[in-house]
Parts: structure tokens; sequence; C-alpha cells
């Protein structure tokens, strides 16, 4: 199951995430709706139990059919349980990749032929998800190893990258991806939100 993935394949599976800068949004917005690099293996966004089970329910017995629509049109991040800055997340994800939801067939019982007989659902995630946005870990923010973050110069980072991309600063990751720079050279834009990482890439 593993063959051709990094070692830890842990790592390189909390690594493959989307959202890259687009140069044809204004002022460079990352672009959260990329297509995706090996959703099979390691799926980004995912339709929730929770969101499931509103749609998999007639109109009457607990939500319309428009809230219906609307669960079944949200997606979370796969990665969503994952904390702290990007190397903590890829420690984390190797020793709790368990915790990470399974995506499931479960058929559509409803029989009113409103969504697809079968849908592709997360297994409810062993990670404490209280109060966890699910659109936290979409973007990750590139920035040179060797750049000095202090307190101020970190918030000013994740208020420009909340600023262009649209999400709230406790949804964005920072963190330093040898991925993306693998002989150690510095970024060309000085440490800004070079781009999120991305699968396989």
């Amino acid at each position: 199951m593993t063959r051709w993935m990094a070692i830890p394949w842990q790592t390189d599976t909390a690594s493959c995430r989307s959202g890259y800068e687009s140069q044809a949004l204004p002022t460079r917005r990352y672009d959260p709706h990329v297509p995706t690099f090996w959703p099979a293996r390691v799926p980004n966004h995912v339709l929730t139990d929770a969101d499931f089970r509103i749609v998999n329910q007639e109109d009457g017995q607990g939500g319309s059919d428009e809230e219906r629509e609307d669960a079944f049109a949200r997606r979370a991040s796969w990665l969503r349980g994952l904390h702290g800055e990007y190397r903590d997340q890829l420690a984390q994800a190797v020793a709790e990749w368990y915790h990470f939801g399974i995506v499931e067939r479960r058929p559509y019982t409803v029989g009113d032929g409103r969504f697809p007989d079968v849908l592709q659902v997360e297994s409810v995630p062993g990670f404490p998800l209280d109060g966890v946005s699910p659109d936290r870990n979409l973007v990750t923010l590139h920035v040179p190893e060797a750049a000095a973050l202090d307190t101020a110069a970190y918030a000013g980072l994740l208020g420009e990258t909340a600023e262009r991309t649209g999400y709230g600063t406790h949804e964005i990751a920072v963190g330093y991806i040898d991925k993306l720079d693998p002989f150690g050279e510095e970024s060309t834009n000085g440490g800004g939100a070079s781009r999120a990482e991305g699968g396989g890439q």
C-alpha cells in the first residue's frame, strides 16, 4: 500500500495539500480549488459524516431540501485535525496517522433521486475536532528556512496571507517546506506567501 511513497509515508501524506497561488486571481490570491494530485489515496477535501447525515434524510425529518443541498456541497479539509506549524504537523501525522478519517462508500437511502445513489463519505476522525474550522490546513505558508520570525513578523505574515486568501489566521499553517526548496535556497520573494504545499509537486 505504501510503495513509492516517502519514508515515513505519513509525512508524504500530510504534505499533499491543495491551494496554489494563482497569478490569474486579483492580488495573486490562493486558489483552493486547483485539481489535486492523488485524491484516491490522499483526499484533500471530504464530505463529512455529519453532513452526510443531513443529506441522507427526507425533508421533514430534520432538514429542508435547501439544508440538504448545502450539506452536500460542503467539503472539509481532510488534514484539519493536524495542529501547529508544518513540521509539527508532520510529526503529529507520523504519531497519530490512525486518527485520519477513511473515505467510505455509503448508500443514499432516501430514494428521491436528488443525490447520487452512492456517496463517498469520511468516517468520523479520531482527532478532537471541537472548535476546529473545516478549512484548517487548507493553506500552508512557505517561508525560508533561515527566516527569523519573531512574534510581530509571524503575525504580519499570517495577516497578509489571510487578507490575500480570504481565510482566517487560525486556518493557515506556517513552516519551512523543504520539498519546495530542496537545496536550501532562499525564497525568491523574501519569505512572503510563495505558494501553498500541494500533492506531490
